[in-house]
Order: structure tokens, then sequence, then C-alpha cells
């Protein structure tokens, strides 16, 4: 895929999908500005943050991200939405918004699948233990299994929709 401007690269998947991973190869390959919710709440709400607080943040931060990722996009410059669109109401909203703004969009599908996930997540909240990771938060399986039942995987049949490989051949 050749470099678009006023171009975003939404990424659809779970919890340990390995958006983060994925975003970083965009960002580097595109020279694209990534945004990302897990760096900064938990540099403001600490690794593991009660519900009652983090909902209300990652809400008020995600609103901050969108005035933000929209004028970045307007002026040219790629960005990456590194947040999950879990449900099919927030990727047709991210589709109205970027046609309002005449913003080119591509959402990446990347695995969905229940086991691989939670071992990921796992080894992840390992590593958060024994703070070799200082940009996730820990996830506990009653809060891996709650969420992911609002799972909504992406159907192929969705506008904008592409596959990893064909955004970094």
């Amino acid at each position: 895929m050749e470099q678009e401007k006023h171009h975003v690269f939404a990424l659809h998947g779970f919890i340990g999908s390995g958006k983060s991973t994925i975003a970083r190869a965009i960002e580097d390959k595109y020279n694209a500005v990534l945004f990302t919710p897990d760096i900064w709440t938990r540099a403001i709400l600490g690794s593991d943050p009660p519900e009652q607080i983090y909902r209300p943040a990652l809400q008020g931060l995600m609103y901050l991200f969108q005035e933000q990722w929209i004028r970045i996009a307007s002026l040219g410059l790629p960005v990456i939405l590194d947040y999950g669109f879990w449900t099919l109401s927030e990727r047709e909203s991210l589709r109205e918004i970027c046609f309002k703004h005449s913003l080119s969009l591509s959402i990446i599908k990347l695995d969905s699948n229940y086991e691989k996930l939670w071992s990921r997540v796992e080894k992840r909240n390992q590593e958060i233990l024994d703070k070799k990771d200082t940009e996730n938060v820990l996830i506990t399986k009653d809060t891996f299994d709650l969420f992911f039942a609002n799972f909504n995987e992406v159907k192929l049949d969705e506008p904008n929709i592409v596959s990893i490989e064909s955004i970094l051949q």
C-alpha cells in the first residue's frame, strides 16, 4: 500500500491481539502519528487502576485524542488509532468522522482467537508484575472475559477492512 496523505489506520483487535506492535510497525513504515490510550492511561493512573476511575479517564482521553488525530490527518500526516474498535457502532462512527473530514480509512483486522489472546495477556501481566512492561495495565481473567463478551469482530464485508499484510507489504 502506498502512503496516502490524510489517511487513518485503525486497528481492530481485542486485548492481546498485537495492536501496539502492529501500530509501531505502521508508524515506522508510513511516518505516521500514533494514538494509543494504553500508554497514557498507564502514565496517569498506574498499572492497575480501579474501573470506576479508569473508564471516565479513558473517555476523556479519547475525546482529546479525537480532536488531535483529526487535525493531524487533515494536515496530511497519516495517523494510527490503536484503540481496538470492538463494536460495530465504534467503527461506523469512525467511518462517519473520516468521511466528514475527507480522510481515507483502513481498518486493520487482527487475530481474535480467544485462547491465543488470553495466553498473550497472561504473559504480559507477568511482565507488568516483573516491571519489564511499563506501558500496559493488568487485565484479570474476569475482566478479560467480561470484555471479550462485548467484542464484536468485524465482518469482512464491512467497508474499509484490510489485512495487515496489505498494509505492511
